[in-house]
């Protein structure tokens, strides 16, 4: 089963954090079983990425 719950992303750096990002794109139903859904983040210099929340 897929989810219709408001999901978001936090990516963390040697140089800090992108706090809470929504992952949502107009008009598409995200995160449906068996669908690949891609997202383009833009963030500030964040330095070796360390772990995603």
């Amino acid at each position: 089963a897929g989810t219709d719950a408001n999901v978001s992303i936090i990516i963390y750096g040697t140089l800090g954090d992108t706090g809470p990002r929504p992952l949502k794109q107009k008009g598409r139903n995200l995160f449906e079983r068996g669908q690949i859904d891609d997202f383009f983040i833009e963030t500030l210099d964040l330095g070796k990425k360390q772990c995603f929340d």
